[in-house]
C-alpha cells in the first residue's frame, strides 16, 4: 500500500487522520505523534511530487497551486471530470484524451499542444498571447501581428494568463479557438460535405449514412445548435422519415450552401488597383504615391497639383 508508484496520498492521509491511538506513556505518544505528522507530510508532498513527473496535467495543477489553493478535487471540478480519472491521468495510468485537453486549455489558458505532447521537461506555454497596446492605449495592427508571432514562438504561461482566461470565461467571452470555429464554420461545413459525398458513394453507403445521422443527432443533443440557422427545436434522424420535413430540410440546406458560395465568390474576386496617385504627408514633407507603391517628391502629370502658398 505504501509503494511509491501506486500511492494514493488522500486515502493514506485520511487513514492516518482517523487513526486513534490507545493510551500510552507521554514519551511513546509523542514519538507516535511525530511519526504520524511525518507520514502526513510525506503523503501530501513527496507522494504528490512523484506524480508531477509523469504528466503535464499534474505540473499545471501544481503550478496553479502556488498562487491559489488547487487540490485535485477542485481542479477536477474546474475541468469537468471525475476525481479518480484526474488521479489516474496524473499518475500516468490513463492517457489524456483530446476532448479533456481542450477543456483544460479553455478553462486555464494553457496551450493545447503542450498538454497533448506531454513533454515533462518543456516549460509551461500559454494558449493565447496578449495584445499589448501602444503608448496611447490603442490596439494597432502591428500589435496584433506581434501577438501572432509571440504565439508561434510560445508565450510562457503565467498566473496573469490564467486570471485573464478565468475572467473571460466568467463574462462569457469566447476563446480564440471558439472564435475561429465560429468564423470558419461555413468553410468546414463545405469541406465535410465533400467528405460525406465521398463516403456515401461507396458500397457501404447505408451504414455510413446511418452512423453519420446518429453522430450528428448525438452531437446536437449534447452541445445544441443555432436556431438562427435551423429553427427546429430538436435535430432527429427519425423526423426525416416524413417526406415533407425531408424536402424542407433539403431546401434550407441548399439556401445555406448558395449563400456561402456567393460570399466565397465575392471574397475571391481580385480587387482592382487604384490608378490614381495619392498625396501623403510624412511630418513636414509631402510625397506622392503611385499606384504601384512608388513614392516620389515631384508630382507627376496625373497627380494633383501642389497648392502654392500665398
Amino acid at each position: 500500500m505504501l509503494r511509491t508508484g501506486t500511492l494514493l496520498a488522500p486515502e493514506i492521509c485520511e487513514m492516518f487522520s482517523n487513526f486513534s491511538m490507545p493510551l500510552l506513556s507521554p514519551k511513546v505518544a509523542c514519538l507516535d505523534r511525530c511519526f504520524l505528522q511525518f507520514m502526513l507530510h510525506w503523503c501530501k508532498n513527496i507522494g504528490m511530487r512523484h506524480s508531477e513527473q509523469k504528466n503535464n496535467v499534474a505540473r499545471l495543477r501544481v503550478e496553479l497551486n502556488k498562487f491559489e489553493k488547487f487540490d485535485q478535487e477542485q481542479f477536477a471540478k474546474l475541468i469537468g471530470c471525475s476525481l479518480w480519472k484526474l488521479r489516474n491521468i496524473e499518475l500516468g495510468r490513463t492517457p489524456l484524451d483530446e476532448l479533456l485537453a481542450r477543456r483544460i486549455s479553455d478553462e486555464t489558458g494553457i496551450a493545447l499542444e503542450w498538454l497533448l505532447e506531454n513533454d515533462t521537461e518543456a516549460p509551461l506555454i500559454a494558449a493565447e498571447s496578449p495584445v499589448i497596446p501602444d503608448r496611447r492605449g490603442r490596439f494597432t495592427a502591428a500589435a496584433f501581428k506581434r501577438a501572432v508571432l509571440m504565439r508561434k514562438r510560445g508565450v510562457p504561461f503565467t498566473i496573469e494568463a490564467y486570471k485573464h482566461t478565468r475572467m473571460q470565461r466568467d463574462f462569457g467571452v469566447p476563446t480564440m479557438r471558439e472564435s475561429l470555429a465560429l468564423g470558419l464554420g461555413s468553410m468546414y461545413a463545405i469541406i465535410f460535405y465533400g467528405w460525406m459525398r465521398a463516403l456515401f458513394s461507396t458500397k457501404n453507403a447505408d451504414i455510413a449514412l446511418w452512423k453519420t445521422g446518429r453522430f450528428l443527432e448525438q452531437l446536437a443533443s449534447e452541445h445544441g445548435h443555432s436556431r438562427d440557422v435551423l429553427p427546429e427545436s430538436h435535430l432527429e434522424v427519425a423526423a426525416l422519415r416524413d417526406h415533407e420535413v425531408q424536402w424542407q430540410q433539403v431546401k434550407r440546406g441548399l439556401r445555406l450552401a448558395q449563400k456561402y458560395a456567393r460570399n466565397w465568390q465575392r471574397s475571391e474576386r481580385p480587387r482592382k488597383r487604384s490608378r490614381r496617385w495619392k498625396k501623403i504627408r510624412i511630418g513636414t514633407k509631402t510625397l506622392y504615391k503611385s499606384p504601384s507603391g512608388r513614392r516620389t517628391k515631384q508630382p507627376p502629370s496625373s497627380a494633383p497639383p501642389r497648392r502654392r502658398k500665398k
